[in-house]
């Protein structure tokens, strides 16, 4: 082979396959040209661009994992978020996929949305959209695309995470881990939890941990994927303690309409978008589902027309 052909290749691969982006992420980004490929698609095989950590205003540590699903939008769990939640003035959202000449790069936490029959320490609605004040910048970062159907059968997922959840007995590792997982049926997980069945919800779902709690990964937040596509949000549960008992995580599937609403609504909540207010795009939960709410216009009166004084100088000119 030439030199130059192998100069070039020499160059050009490792961008091929760590897919680089060209610019940053700006608030105009369009989602479906910045989607994750799949494991394998960053520096690492065990990273995401889309993956991120969400840290708190207390003491800036660990909180919550979580997933960038647009520009200004991050995913992660309502229990994770709930402590923090009114406390949002120092809380971020920092990248896990960066270059080596790139810092982390974070993004203030601005508003956080959680569904109105989500109770604290439950798994019912355990879902929590962060809006954050500005993008997340790197070159490796992206946004993952939320599955359409809910897995079945025995299907083998996979999360990531950093063991956060099992210091006690492991130290948390500073790069995230892959952990694959293996999806049960709803009635498995019942049989399963036996006594603990109160944990599950109708819009959770259930998959096995590995045996070992050294290899187990149970992030609150953190996102549970099939091929390249988001199907979960680790919820709470007996984290990595009892193997033995199976992984509970929020099934996005069942919750797609809700996302849809909250992050159309989350964009429209400042009066400078498009000179329109949060009234006129809002969208608002009625019996027959979601309707765009659209508030009554104020009728103004008509104008009666105006009436000239007597002997006033316009009736002058006109007689003239």
């Amino acid at each position: 082979m030439d030199q130059r052909w192998l100069l070039l290749l020499i160059v050009w691969l490792p961008t091929i396959l760590c897919k680089i982006y060209r610019t940053n992420i700006m608030r105009k980004t369009k989602i479906k040209d910045r989607l994750w490929g799949g494991v394998g698609q960053n520096t690492d095989n065990y990273q995401g661009g889309f993956l991120v950590q969400i840290k708190n205003a207390i003491d800036q540590s660990f909180s919550c994992g979580g997933s960038y699903l647009a520009p200004l939008i991050v995913l992660t769990s309502a229990n994770c978020v709930t402590p923090f939640r009114y406390q949002t003035y120092a809380s971020y959202a920092i990248t896990t996929a960066n270059l080596e000449e790139e810092e982390n790069t974070h993004s203030l936490v601005t508003m956080i949305f959680i569904p109105e029959d989500f109770q604290y320490m439950h798994t019912t609605d355990d879902l929590a959209v962060v809006k954050l004040n500005r993008p997340l910048e790197g070159l490796l970062t992206e946004f993952i695309g939320i599955a359409k159907q809910a897995p079945e059968g025995n299907i083998t997922l996979s999360t990531l995470g950093w063991g956060h959840s099992k210091m006690m007995y492991q130290q948390a590792s500073e790069d995230p881990l892959l952990v694959n997982l293996t999806h049960i049926d709803y009635e498995s997980c019942l049989d399963r939890l036996g006594k603990n069945k109160y944990f599950l919800s109708e819009t959770s779902a259930c998959a096995l941990e590995p045996k070992s709690m050294y290899e187990c990964i149970y992030d609150g937040g953190c996102p549970v994927i099939f091929e390249d596509k988001l199907v979960g949000i680790i919820s709470i549960g007996f984290s990595c303690r009892n193997t033995s008992n199976p992984a509970i995580y929020t099934n996005l599937v069942l919750l797609r309409e809700y996302l849809k609403i909250t992050i159309i609504n989350s964009y429209y909540l400042s009066n400078r978008v498009r000179g329109k207010t949060m009234n006129t795009l809002m969208f608002v939960k009625t019996d027959n589902g979601f309707k765009r709410y659209k508030p009554l216009k104020k009728r103004r009166p008509k104008k009666k027309p105006r009436k000239h004084a007597k002997n006033s100088k316009w009736e002058k000119h006109q007689r003239q």
